[in-house]
């Protein structure tokens, strides 16, 4: 059988109702999936804990803030993370802003096709414009942040 990578992110404080909804995204996973997660509390720790709870492996990602300063290193890792796996899903809750969001258009800007779940009450059509706007308008920092990763993977 064939291993299958997944990256999962989600915001820090998750409304109550995407705990419910990791834990059936876990529940659905087959057993030759890993997760990778970015190590935060919120949905990042839910998936782990869910995951590992299953019986799943699951790989931390963390921020070098030792290498990448402040605000850049969570979104280097965000890169770091998405090259590493087959599929991306995020916890989404629709808005214009955030690392959930930054994992999602980093993975459209590596060819892969993310997926998401919305935690709030932002209906599909609102949501996919979102994301459109952000893939064909992204935030100057998220530009500047993967350009450090594409360079830091070519310098090793």
């Amino acid at each position: 059988m064939t291993v299958k990578l997944i990256a999962v992110t989600g915001p820090r404080d998750p409304p109550s109702r995407a705990e419910r909804l990791v834990q059936d995204w876990v529940n659905n996973l087959t057993k030759q999936t890993v997760v990778y997660h970015g190590d935060a509390r919120g949905v990042d720790a839910m998936a782990r804990d869910f995951a590992k709870d299953r019986g799943l492996k699951t790989v931390p990602v963390r921020p070098n803030y030792n290498k990448f300063a402040g605000s850049i290193a969570p979104l280097v890792r965000n890169a770091e993370m998405v090259s590493q796996v087959d599929e991306v899903v995020g916890f989404w809750h629709g808005q214009p802003f955030g690392g959930t969001l930054n994992t999602l258009w980093v993975a459209h800007k590596l060819g892969k096709q993310p997926s998401w779940i919305l935690i709030d009450d932002v209906d599909e059509f609102h949501a996919e414009a979102t994301f459109r706007r952000t893939c064909a308008y992204p935030q100057d920092h998220w530009l500047e942040a993967f350009r450090i990763w594409e360079r830091s993977k070519s310098a090793v």
